[in-house]
């Protein structure tokens, strides 16, 4: 009689995995078909193949995975092939029942007295890609997580058989025996898969190998990171941000719990804030090292010399994961109450072998597909229909795996447009206007502007020695904002001359201004702005049994200025341009500034001869700004070192962390719109310039 294994008898942690004929079957041929998978699945299927009676503890088998078995042999040599690795042996074959049991471990084994050491690495095979924060555990207890490159080193294990166990958010656990030999390195390395259930072979069809890294594998390296952490941390990785056109990191911050931005009428977040407070408290490094980057000339947004970080020059290239630190803790600046973002890029020694990613794409435009000239310049984009991104990123080891080399290299180009019509308004009621709401004027803003993010990115790691790993990063960075504002501005006269007929001020009215009233005004702004930042940081990373120390150098520099003369162009012409006229002006309804304007007098609008150059001061002469004139430019350079120190108090795991930094950052600003500022005396009339 066989017995179906689902239904077999659970109890007092022991599972009867599988029952067959009783008796001594040990010595029988047998035909075994059974695939690599988890203990307990595979020994409940040898007794049913084995036709014996098999029972194992269920509390020792998860995590434990067999290996695969195939082919006719005898019961005995096809338990022992089964066994093999998991930490498992039979502890009797009494009464026809075979009890399996965990390895025991013996200090007069072969290996000897004492302790060892077990080392290893923790990679998805799948991915290829080394898994950091893995928790390893030796025979149940947490000894250790994985570092950088996915290793681990647990020192002072006791010789003998030991279980080394390994988890990690989204894959399954894995659990396999490992003999430590007294006073040696013992090297283990554990491959880790996703708990996603696997397709079976007849389900995959067509297709040697497809790898697909998504969101699920990037979420569980951040989940993981967070658990490691000693401050209060919200990490984002870059498999979960995906992909966007500009490469602007400040896109996937916004989202993220407990974070604020600041935009202008792009839409486009440049500085990042965090708890609340101003953007100047809150810190951004790069694998922890401070930046002197995100300097801005633009003194209507923020002050040149404010220590706030403005986005609009970094680009993402070769970024692993963000990290939000909303504590503060010895490794970090005192001088970011706010907390700190931490940009962590990409590492050769991060995954297994070469990889060389190349992206091509493009983004594109309503404006570059209409019929009329479009873009931040006059003639807009031509014949373009699609702004190019492209990104490259390589790494790779050398030197037997000592030497690791990461590179990346991205350009992206975007367009925005926006615009946006504002009505002034008057509620004091006069005798020309007895309406208790007026409009006053109408002003329209045609905004466009392109956007060009450039950044490389080189990372070199030498792993000089077991316990010491020295390191290089140097990036660059460069952003370029090009824009264009137009301004038209329509003035009713409504509270001193009143409108035309019985005209509602506010909805639908025609203007009854005199016939020398200027009643529209013309403006145009254009800027291009130019931020680079270029940064060196060497350092190094120590590690022995129970203290960990790092440390590192930097300099970086960074600068902000306006160049609209390097692009053949006026920052502005100061004089207003205004025409004379009435007009009449109908819109839907109050809450709406869908607005329908019809000139109904004066000089026709749309002849370049009805304009006039309105004065500045006491000159009527054409005068215009040929720059903003604005340029800052910021210096930093320090260093820093950071000790880790673990240990007990009592039961109690503790860990100790110290740090010291030192800093040193000089701003260099200068305004010299003023000097910039030019009055034409040439033979053209006004109305000729």
């Amino acid at each position: 009689m066989i017995i179906d294994p689902r239904k077999a008898l659970l109890g007092s942690g022991v599972a009867l995995m599988a029952l067959g004929l009783a008796g001594s079957a040990l010595a029988q041929q047998r035909t075994f078909n059974i695939p690599a998978q988890d203990a307990m699945t595979a020994i409940s299927q040898f007794g049913l193949q084995a036709r014996v009676q098999i029972t194992a503890p269920t509390d020792q088998l998860r995590g434990v995975r067999t290996r695969d078995l195939r082919g006719d042999m005898d019961v005995r040599r096809a338990l022992t092939m089964l066994l093999r690795g998991t930490g498992l042996e039979v502890a009797s074959r009494d009464g026809g029942v075979i009890v399996l049991r965990p390895a025991r471990t013996s200090k007069s084994s072969k290996a000897g007295h004492g302790v060892g050491i077990v080392a290893g690495a923790v990679l998805d095979p799948v991915i290829g890609d080394y898994l950091r924060n893995a928790i390893i555990k030796i025979d149940g207890r947490q000894v250790a997580t994985s570092g950088d490159r996915g290793e681990f080193r647990i020192n002072s294990v006791p010789a003998g058989a030991v279980r080394l166990s390994v988890e990690f958010t989204g894959y399954m656990p894995r659990t396999v025996m490992v003999g430590v030999r007294a006073g040696l390195t013992t090297r283990q390395d554990i491959e880790l898969r996703s708990s996603l259930p696997a397709k079976s072979a007849q389900e995959v069809t067509g297709v040697d190998e497809v790898v697909v890294l998504g969101a699920r594998e990037g979420d569980a390296r951040a989940i993981m990171e967070q658990r490691a952490s000693m401050n209060i941390v919200n990490t984002l990785s870059a498999d979960s941000f995906g992909e966007i056109g500009d490469g602007n990191p400040a896109e996937f911050l916004k989202y993220m719990p407990g974070v604020d931005f600041d935009v202008v009428a792009d839409d486009i977040p440049r500085n990042i804030s965090l708890r609340g407070l101003q953007s100047k408290y809150t810190r951004v490094v790069i694998n922890g090292r401070a930046l002197a980057g995100g300097t801005d000339a633009n003194t209507s947004t923020t002050s040149p010399t404010s220590r706030q970080y403005s986005f609009e020059q970094l680009a993402l290239t070769a970024i692993d994961s963000i990290s939000v630190s909303k504590t503060t803790s010895a490794d970090m600046d005192a001088n970011a109450p706010a907390g700190t973002i931490d940009i962590r890029t990409r590492k050769a020694f991060d995954r297994k072998g070469r990889s060389i990613t190349v992206q091509l794409g493009g983004s594109t435009h309503t404006g570059l597909w209409d019929g009329r000239r479009t873009g931040w310049q006059e003639g807009g984009y031509g014949g373009k229909r699609f702004l190019p991104t492209e990104q490259i990123t390589y790494a790779d080891v050398f030197l037997d795996g000592r030497l690791g080399v990461t590179a990346g290299l991205s350009d992206s180009t975007t367009l925005i447009e926006q615009e946006q019509t504002t009505a002034g308004r008057n509620y004091l009621p006069t005798a020309a206007s007895p309406d208790p709401y007026a409009v006053t004027s109408i002003a329209g803003a045609f905004y466009v502007r392109e956007y060009n993010r450039k950044s490389a990115l080189l990372g070199l790691d030498f792993k000089a020695t077991d316990h010491l790993i020295l390191s290089l990063m140097a990036s660059y960075n460069r952003g370029d904002i090009d824009s264009s504002t137009t301004r038209p501005t329509f003035t009713t006269l409504a509270r001193g001359r009143g409108v035309v007929g019985h005209g509602d001020a506010a909805l639908d009215f025609t203007t009854n201004a005199a016939e020398t009233a200027n009643t529209l005004a013309l403006s145009n702004i254009y800027n291009y702005k130019v931020g680079t930042t270029r940064t060196v940081a060497p350092g190094f990373e120590w590690s022995r049994e129970k203290i960990k120390a790092d440390g590192y150098l930097f300099y970086s520099n960074s600068g902000s200025g306006y160049r609209e003369n390097k692009k053949g162009y006026l920052y502005s012409l100061m004089n207003s341009v205004v025409a004379r006229g009435n007009f009449s002006a109908v819109r839907s309804r109050l809450l709406d500034q869908d607005w329908k304007i019809r000139q109904i007098s004066g000089p026709d609008w749309s002849d370049p001869v009805s304009y006039e150059l309105g004065a500045v001061g006491d000159s009527t002469r054409p005068q215009v700004q040929s720059n903003v004139g604005s340029t800052v430019e910021t210096d930093m350079a320090g260093g820093a070192l950071n000790v880790l120190v673990d240990g007990k108090i009592g039961d109690l795991k503790v860990s100790w962390k110290i740090g010291g930094k030192f800093t040193r950052g000089d701003y260099d600003y200068a305004d010299m719109s003023e000097a910039l500022q030019w009055i034409y005396n040439g033979p053209l009339s006004n109305a000729e310039f």
